[in-house]
């Protein structure tokens, strides 16, 4: 049997998945202190919500691209410096600027904005919002299927 592996099949048969081929993780992403998950919450736009984990995908499936898109279909997370509120924007929208783009360091697991080199944060468990980095449990996340 020579079958062909996933990114093969996106690049291939359905170039136009609205999931990024290119992506280093894929699945539910988890804050280890609160152990909540991030989720659309059903929107198109504003901030990003943080909910018990489910396991069902869905508002809480993500994609984190070589690029440092971290993507829900056609939304990408982003943040700018004037409330550092972690939102929802179309990736098309956001492409122009870095706002959207974030890295992960596996071995602090902390999701590091790049253009404020602030930490992905889960404030009080109620919003995500990028703030200095500083090691603790509400700035650690876990990407499912995360691959260096």
């Amino acid at each position: 049997m020579q079958c062909k592996n996933f990114e093969w099949y996106l690049k291939n048969i359905y170039p136009e998945a609205p999931l990024p081929y290119d992506y280093k993780s894929l699945g539910a992403i988890a804050n280890q202190g609160t152990r909540l998950c991030l989720d659309t919450m059903g929107k198109k736009d504003g901030p990003v919500g943080i909910q018990t984990c489910h396991g069902s995908g869905g508002n809480q499936a993500w994609s984190l691209t070589g690029r440092g898109e971290i993507r829900s279909d056609d939304l990408c997370l982003s943040s700018s410096s004037l409330d550092n509120l972690v939102r929802l924007e179309r990736c098309n929208v956001a492409s122009s600027n870095t706002k959207h783009l974030f890295k992960y360091d596996n071995e602090n697991k902390q999701l590091i904005h790049v253009k404020t080199r602030y930490c992905v944060t889960a404030s009080d468990g109620k919003e995500v919002v990028v703030r200095p980095c500083n090691f603790s449990p509400d700035q650690t996340w876990a990407l499912e299927g995360y691959m260096p």
